[in-house]
């Protein structure tokens, strides 16, 4: 049987997507770097992050549309020095594929990554 997936992996509405000024910026960007930059730089609870070090972009996710919402509008329209010195930028998240029932499939994200 296949691990418990948070709501917020199924729902775009309680993500928030981020990349780089290119589709390569990020790319070789680690979870962890992310996480903790993130944790460093904003008091936003978020419930995790989605990123892969193959992935020029990633997802925070948050545990309701209210803490999506205040995060979202903070950093909106602006420009972020994050890990490695990369210029991070976040927009609202779209569904994958235009299915809003599960924008997000893969399940080979951080099972370690739940606390935060």
């Amino acid at each position: 049987m296949g691990k418990k997936r948070h709501e917020c992996c199924r729902d775009h509405k309680l993500s928030v997507f981020f990349s780089g000024k290119n589709t390569k910026e990020l790319k070789g960007i680690k979870l962890k770097d992310v996480k903790g930059w993130l944790k460093n730089r904003f008091s936003y609870n978020f419930v995790h992050i989605r990123k892969d070090p193959d992935w020029g972009h990633g997802f925070v996710h948050f545990e309701n549309d209210d803490d999506k919402t205040r995060f979202y509008n903070y950093v909106r329209n602006k420009k972020f020095i994050g890990p490695l010195s990369k210029t991070i930028m976040f927009a609202e998240a779209r569904p994958k594929g235009g299915d809003d029932d599960d924008y997000d499939d893969d399940d080979d994200d951080d099972d370690d990554d739940d606390d935060g």
